[in-house]
């Protein structure tokens, strides 16, 4: 029998539905939602959602994007981003009874000191890790 996948639902101050979700609603792994995703494909993995704000993450690229009534976002990742600059993406969301606000983040650092740091105490998943930090994954 195959796990439904894992969600976070909450009711913000101001009524909005908040759900949080790895990939899409329905599933926790696959393509998920990506910049310059597909009205067909936001169908097919938003049927019958009614939620105000979806927040999920699984591509580790940024978004901010209304559908259907729906407010899209992915914050990004901070360690592994897939943004072309590999800068950590983070999102900040502030609500209150009068809304909410969502502010994306994105901050550089040193990429080559964490790898370093990595090397040094031979870090179990180094190989993946300095592959994705260094960029030569793609």
């Amino acid at each position: 029998m195959k796990a439904l996948p894992l969600e976070l639902r909450l009711t913000l101050p101001d009524g909005a539905r908040f759900l949080g979700v790895h990939a899409s609603p329905q599933l926790d792994d696959g393509t998920g939602v990506y910049p310059g995703i597909k009205d067909n494909e936001l169908e097919s993995l938003f049927n019958g959602c009614d939620d105000t704000l979806v927040c999920m993450g699984h591509t580790h690229l940024p978004l901010d994007q209304r559908w259907k009534g729906i407010h899209l976002v992915n914050p990004g990742a901070v360690s592994l981003s897939l943004t072309p600059d590999r800068d950590a993406c983070y999102a900040i969301l502030e609500a209150t009874r009068d809304g909410y606000s969502l502010t994306h983040h994105r901050v550089a650092f040193d990429r080559q000191l964490v790898i370093d740091q990595l090397l040094q105490i031979n870090h179990p998943g180094h190989v993946f890790l300095i592959k994705h930090l260094s960029g030569s994954n793609r």
